[in-house]
């Protein structure tokens, strides 16, 4: 799934999709822009927290955490997520770096259970 990080602070999907519990997706994101973004997978709890902590140290690197990546500008970076525990509510996607999930870098996508 292409997904493009823009400098308006917004994710960019080629087209809508939904998430049925057991996908894997393969997302390749790109940073379209000219500061740098972030890009998390998550459901609304651990983005909440992920965002909490990330307003606390917002010099943490996601090196070790393979649900999430920090792009420079132009970079390219993949996550193949496997989809496979229940979620409740949506698939949050979303950008940790100062200022970004507040300015609404965040996109919710539906989850199904099977």
């Amino acid at each position: 799934m292409p997904v493009k990080a823009t400098d308006d602070m917004r994710f960019v999907f080629p087209r809508s999709f939904t998430i049925q519990q057991g996908d894997v997706i393969r997302f390749i994101v790109v940073n379209a822009g000219r500061i740098e973004h972030g890009f998390s997978i998550g459901d609304g709890t651990s983005q909440h927290t992920r965002a909490a902590t990330m307003k606390k140290r917002p010099d943490m690197e996601h090196a070790d955490d393979p649900s999430a990546v920090t792009l420079k500008p132009g970079e390219i970076k993949e996550i193949t997520w496997r989809f496979d525990k229940p979620v409740e509510g949506d698939v949050v996607l979303a950008c940790h770096l100062p200022g970004h999930y507040e300015a609404g870098m965040v996109s919710r996508v539906p989850f199904v259970k099977r």
